[in-house]
């Protein structure tokens, strides 16, 4: 029992990192695409 909860414990951390990265990586591309789309 200690054995499965610690593993779930540590499949929703690993979730979140994923997640965390995920979101970091549309809010490079975004600031890519609008210096992209904005003429400097």
């Amino acid at each position: 029992m200690l054995n499965a909860k610690r593993t779930l414990q540590e499949r929703i951390e690993r979730m979140r990192r994923v997640q965390e990265a995920a979101k970091a990586e549309a809010e490079r591309l975004r600031k890519e695409k609008e210096k992209a789309e904005t003429p400097s």
